[in-house]
């Protein structure tokens, strides 16, 4: 039982774990991808191909304590590598 207070424990603090995020992540129902590049800078486009961006072009991005943070944007990471994108976004998840 110690073993498994000690594992929940655990979870909890590093539940996320996530210092960087790098690839493309598709919404599960807006019709919108974001590609985060390895420089720090992330653009969003149609799923359909047609280019979209926010800010006129790549946005910088930060990721903080499971938190992604676009402009006025934020996003989750969550535990299972998935992004919350709240009512923006939706679920989404990493091609």
């Amino acid at each position: 039982m110690k073993k498994l207070i000690a594992l929940a424990l655990v979870y909890l603090l590093f539940g996320c774990g996530a210092e960087k995020v790098e690839g493309t992540y598709s919404s599960n129902w807006n019709g919108k991808n974001i590609t985060f590049n390895p420089n720090g800078t992330a653009v969003v486009s149609r799923q359909d191909g047609g280019l979209l961006t926010i800010g006129g072009g790549p946005m910088p991005y930060t990721v903080e304590d499971c938190l992604i943070t676009m402009g006025a944007l934020k996003l989750k990471i969550l535990s299972d590598g998935t992004i919350d994108g709240g009512a923006a976004y939706g679920k989404m998840i990493k091609q």
